[in-house]
């Protein structure tokens, strides 16, 4: 996990990338050689604890044997960062004290001091493309544009619609209809609604909308079926793969 992969949930990493970054991740096993060598030596109780909390502390990911493919999971070992990084630090600590005390002053710190510029403006570079280019990037296309279907209600009631008149079609692995309900401004309601029941709504009055999936067909078919006076428009998403449909049924005074 921390040198190969972290795994391929996507919320919460890159897929297939690791865990640590190169220079942490280059820290990270030169710390923990050097804290098994000091167990060795030392027989030092604490030591040999803090190599052992890494296996440990990833028990919460190795056990969860229901999801075989999300192990590796960056959220389920979490406590291992906390020992992890001690070796990192341990490890960029002794590098720079050993040259300190083994060159001649000033040169010794000077080329500590430097070293550490040099590894942190690094991995700084390194992090900083990783969170906001790759990582954005990568979330951007799997997570589902559920803000955008928020901001459509929410423009739908600010028009003269009622929250209770617009809905989401269920499609699978699609958006949430939790996550567009918190966009839209009203997480207490519940937008989910299926195909098999767009009859219910024809108690409910009009204006009405309905967001649907480009691919969902039955709902494509059936909503004019029951709504003659109504209309389909696309919406074009920020990204061109997350686009969906809007069916907008109008009332006697349609509003904006």
């Amino acid at each position: 996990m921390f040198s190969w992969s972290a795994g391929v949930v996507w919320v919460t990493s890159i897929p297939d990338y690791p865990a640590l970054s190169v220079v942490s991740g280059a820290f990270f096993y030169i710390g923990a050689t050097l804290v098994l060598l000091r167990y060795i030596y030392k027989r030092r109780w604490l030591d040999i604890f803090l190599l052992l909390s890494i296996p440990i502390l990833l028990l919460p990911s190795i056990l969860s044997l229901a999801y075989p493919g999300e192990n590796p999971n960056l959220y389920r070992t979490g406590g291992a960062a906390v020992p992890a990084f001690l070796f990192i630090g341990l490890a960029f600590d002794s590098l720079m004290k050993g040259l300190e005390e083994r060159l001649s002053h000033p040169w010794g710190p000077r080329l500590a001091w430097s070293i550490f510029t040099v590894l942190f403006v690094l991995s700084a570079i390194l992090n900083y493309d990783l969170v906001f280019n790759k990582y954005y990037e990568q979330y951007q296309h799997s997570a589902q544009n559920t803000s955008e279907m928020g901001e459509v209600i929410h423009g739908f009631v600010d028009t003269g619609g009622d929250p209770g008149s617009a809905w989401v079609m269920g499609y699978p692995h699609w958006a949430d209809t939790r996550l567009v309900s918190i966009n839209a401004g009203y997480p207490l309601v519940d937008f989910a609604l299926f195909s098999d029941v767009i009859e219910d709504t024809l108690e409910v009055p009009a204006p009405k909308l309905f967001i649907v999936h480009p691919e969902d067909k039955t709902s494509i078919d059936t909503l004019p079926q029951f709504y003659e006076d109504g209309w389909f428009q696309r919406y074009n998403a920020a990204l061109q793969a997350k686009d969906f449909l809007i069916y907008f049924v109008p009332g006697n005074e349609t509003g904006g």
